[in-house]
């Protein structure tokens, strides 16, 4: 049974909470904080190292290539997902399409 409220004229007058509420709210919020680093930190690879690939006869796609692409996903109730590299025209550099992949929607 909760213990009433006592109300003076300061304000308000709250129980002090006993032993287990009080290990309860501190398990609850070092559950908590477990929960949020382990979101925060994801699927963050730490162990491996990732290496930058050039492959200069990677070959841009033509821009009624890429139309037709996305047209064919969204023909199938896909969502169309662009695949960019990187080219330098004129000291200049430009994002290219290099491939179109089909998703789900959602």
């Amino acid at each position: 049974m909760k213990k009433p409220i006592r109300i003076d004229l300061d304000g308000p007058y709250y129980p002090k909470p006993t032993f287990a509420q009080r290990v309860w709210n501190g398990l609850l919020i070092v559950s908590l904080a477990v929960v949020v680093v382990a979101w925060l930190t994801g699927c963050a690879n730490t162990s491996g190292k990732q290496d930058l690939v050039l492959d200069k006869n990677i070959q841009p796609m033509s821009r009624n290539e890429v139309v037709s692409a996305i047209g064919d996903c969204q023909a199938n109730g896909l969502r169309a997902v662009l695949m960019y590299g990187k080219r330098k025209v004129n000291d200049y550099t430009a994002d290219v399409v290099i491939d179109v992949t089909c998703a789900p929607k959602w």
